[in-house]
């Protein structure tokens, strides 16, 4: 895993001496490496100072880190221009599974001061090969009930070009791969409840030409549809978010449209699965946007109608109800939100925090002790200012940078260890609210894979399992060993299409 830089320059070429080479990335491969086993390093490294001539590039290891047999230590190059960069490779064998040190040496015609990276291998494993998925073993989290937020997107062409290329520290330990592949999803499963997650709420979108049409037509519905192929979905259950605000999905055209048309496909293809998460035998609905649903029904009068009506119709389908949860995050925390509850809505949740709920000073570039805090603020906030009952929501971090900063320029992210501390936080506070009630019950984690705007728990290279960990060192009631795993530790690969 990728752990730090301390390179000898920084971008600013002001005041640098004539010997000045800066680290622009390294990565260790594989994404998951294991101690005991060749890892290739790889380094870009940029000459920002006088040209050089020729020299070598060379590692200055610790002593539980040595050169993979049939590789070398130092590379030479020749004619090093002012600007230019160097991509190298070492082959590496780490015997620890502590971070190390790693010196970079470069060795020209000129001083050049010497640059660090830090390293973590992760502990070896002898496993037998599988044929498929190792079957989950589902952690325990007593009272608690964890759910993860997650936005499918990712199995369009193309998808993962941009992270391939600058953002590489996003890669996930099972690869780039095909969302909605069974054993993809399988995957996610397994990491998910091995970890004390109960349930995944999917984002739903309408396709956006199906405004007011029947049938209805779905998008980035990839890895529901693929609960009916998996091995293992009957491991987890799922609710949908359904995202009705947005230009690129569809709201409803009025009442019929939601009652007659949307609700029914919901109950026919979502409410009635067994893995379908229901509370008391209420099916559990989130709406992204309560507003922009008040707005296509005609105002709050008519919206509270279709919304006992929708309850009425789950209970003739067999249910004992419905449970409606409002998502609110883009905005003062202190909000009311009093139109939630006079539509008719029992809960809200959040979808993010805290970077738009109005707490943090410094909007741009917060701190982990000012996020920390600022979540907590936005709990306290919504539980004593909100007209409702609130669902905890904890975020990991935020940086849009891949999609162009969209939302918001602000960029954050809490390490494993500063999540852990605001999972702690949060399951605190969730013991002094009302007992029994899903307030005191239920937590929402952001977000499993959201990529692109940078907010997820789904293990990659730059932090592994960190922050899955994280949840299950607050939340799990059993002390059973536990190790988490990769395809390529039980000889499989996934067959994935080039994304």
């Amino acid at each position: 895993m990728i752990i730090s830089i301390n390179s000898s320059c920084k971008k600013d070429r002001a005041n640098l001496s004539p010997g000045s080479i800066k680290i622009e990335s390294f990565l260790l491969d594989p994404v998951f490496p294991r101690t005991g086993q060749n890892s290739t390093l790889t380094l870009v490294l940029q000459n920002m100072g006088s040209k050089l001539p020729d020299g070598k590039i060379q590692l200055l290891l610790p002593g539980a880190v040595e050169i993979a047999p049939h590789g070398k230590n130092e590379i030479q190059f020749s004619d090093w221009k002012t600007l230019d960069t160097k991509t190298v490779q070492f082959n590496l064998i780490s015997h620890s599974s502590s971070a190390e040190k790693i010196t970079v040496n470069v060795l020209a015609n000129m001083p050049v001061p010497e640059s660090f990276i830090e390293l973590k291998w992760n502990p070896a494993v002898s496993l037998l090969p599988y044929s498929y998925t190792p079957e989950p073993i589902t952690d325990d989290t007593g009272n608690y009930l964890i759910g993860v937020q997650r936005c499918d997107l990712w199995n369009v062409p193309g998808v993962w070009n941009i992270y391939k290329q600058n953002y590489p520290d996003r890669q996930p330990v099972i690869g780039w791969y095909d969302e909605g592949e069974s054993d993809v999803t399988d995957w996610e499963i397994k990491y998910a409840v091995e970890h004390g997650i109960s349930f995944f709420m999917h984002c739903w979108y309408r396709d956006p030409n199906n405004f007011g049409l029947t049938p209805i037509q779905t998008q980035y519905d990839q890895v529901i549809k693929s609960y009916s192929t998996c091995r293992y979905a009957d491991k987890i259950k799922f609710a949908i978010e359904w995202i009705n605000t947005q230009t690129t999905t569809s709201g409803v055209s009025g009442t019929d449209d939601l009652v007659q048309n949307l609700l029914p496909f919901w109950i026919e293809n979502y409410f009635k699965k067994s893995n379908y998460l229901k509370i008391d035998n209420k099916p559990v609905l989130i709406i992204f946007g309560p507003d922009g649903l008040i707005k296509d029904l005609g105002g709050e009068s008519n919206t509270r109608s279709a919304l006992a009506e929708m309850r009425n119709s789950c209970i003739s389908a067999g249910f004992s109800g419905l449970i409606l949860i409002g998502q609110y995050c883009w905005g003062a925390s202190t909000n009311p939100n009093s139109q939630f509850k006079t539509i008719g809505l029992d809960f809200t949740s959040s979808y993010h925090w805290p970077s738009f709920g109005q707490v943090l000073a410094n909007s741009t570039n917060p701190t982990g002790p000012e996020i920390i805090q600022g979540q907590k603020t936005c709990w306290k906030n919504q539980s004593e200012f909100g007209s409702l009952p609130n669902l905890i929501t904890c975020s990991m971090g935020w940086d849009s940078s891949p999609w162009g900063g969209m939302t918001s320029s602000i960029k954050w992210r809490l390490t494993p260890d500063e999540f852990q501390t605001v999972l702690q936080n949060a399951k605190e506070m969730m013991d002094t609210r009302n007992t029994g009630s899903l307030e005191n019950r239920v937590v929402l984690l952001d977000n499993w894979n959201e990529y692109g705007e940078g907010h997820y728990i789904f293990p990659t290279r730059q932090f592994g399992f960190g922050y899955l960990d994280a949840v299950r060192k607050v939340f799990s009631t059993t002390d059973q060993i536990h190790t988490d795993i990769v395809p390529e530790d039980v000889g499989l690969s996934l067959n994935m299409k080039e994304l």
